[in-house]
């Protein structure tokens, strides 16, 4: 609510809590008022959630029985700025683990599970880093910032977004790369990895290729191959949907050598392309990219995880330099 609009001594505009109320009714006279502070995005016009709580205000106002709420549809809707109900949106949660019938089992000691965060002897001896160790976020810094926001914390062995912090980059740039990370989102969870980005006036992106990271069955983004999780984000798309049950964790790796990029995850290569190249640029041109000038185009930068506004979380976050050899 934007205290600095509204008169906070009006009547019934303050709550037992100290919060405020995003809608409210009350008697009036000899009518009704209905009032919702919802709505000022189309994503929250089109969600049936708040649909459902605009004609049951409505209803209510003008004394009708108000209509059945959409179970289904409540469930479905992904992307709203705040549901009908008291329960904040999925994205101002701080991550939280998901129902045991949707975690795979617990693995055994001496699993990849047990030895989250840290290198072997022979990745050691072939030059791989850790981005991050579990604990600390020293490898990385908010993107225009000089340190980590305090929306990004270690929480469980892992690197996890609990509130607003913007994106996060990596303290190093890097050029050529062969990169490994753990990814997990929640219910219509949204994020991404993008490579080669600089600072500058615009967002990461306006830099950065993505590797999109996403709960598909749950984001209208999911609808669509070429904004679904592993795709180069709006330019090409995986070749499937390898992504595991919400909540579980995903394996993603991230090669990028002089222009040639790859996309792979839980295991398989799901896309190649050609920074530069005629079919990247034509695709480029069909996309929101084209009137950026330098997407895509950095010959090194940093690599920045995507605070889209939904709890997510990264482990075993290890980086192998490939300009090195």
């Amino acid at each position: 609510l934007d205290t600095g609009s509204v008169d906070m001594n009006a009547r019934n505009i303050r709550r037992d809590d100290g919060d405020f109320a995003l809608a409210w009714t009350r008697e009036e006279g000899d009518g009704r008022v209905f009032y919702t502070a919802l709505g000022h995005r189309p994503e929250v016009w089109d969600d049936p959630r708040f649909q459902t709580h605009l004609l049951q205000g409505i209803a209510w106002a003008i004394g009708e029985p108000a209509p059945a709420a959409d179970a289904n549809a409540a469930q479905t809707a992904a992307d709203a700025d705040a549901p009908a109900g008291g329960r904040a949106p999925a994205r101002d949660r701080p991550a939280t683990p998901a129902p045991a019938s949707d975690r795979p089992a617990t693995p055994a000691a001496g699993t990849d599970e047990a030895a989250a965060n840290t290198l072997t002897a022979e990745e050691k001896a072939d030059g791989w880093e850790l981005l991050f160790d579990g604990e600390s976020l020293a490898s990385w810094r908010g993107y225009r910032r000089e340190g980590v926001p305090g929306g990004w914390q270690a929480v469980d062995g892992a690197m996890a977004r609990v509130g607003r912090g913007g994106d996060l980059i990596t303290v190093e740039q890097f050029a050529d790369f062969d990169l490994r990370f753990d990814w997990r989102v929640e219910e219509g969870g949204n994020s991404g990895v993008m490579f080669r980005v600089a600072e500058g006036d615009g967002p990461t992106w306006h830099t950065g290729p993505e590797f999109q990271i996403l709960h598909n069955a749950g984001h209208r983004d999911g609808q669509a191959p070429i904004t679904s999780a592993a795709s180069n984000y709006a330019v090409h798309p995986p070749a499937r949907d390898v992504t595991r049950p919400v909540g579980a964790w995903n394996t993603a790796r991230l090669v990028v050598r002089g222009d040639h990029v790859e996309h792979w995850m839980n295991g398989e290569k799901l896309l190649e392309y050609e920074l530069g190249s005629p079919d990247w640029q034509e695709r480029m041109m069909a996309s929101k990219f084209a009137s950026i000038p330098r997407y895509g185009r950095e010959p090194r930068g940093h690599i920045a995880i995507q605070d889209h506004g939904d709890p997510v979380a990264f482990r075993n976050i290890k980086i192998h330099r490939l300009d090195m050899n």
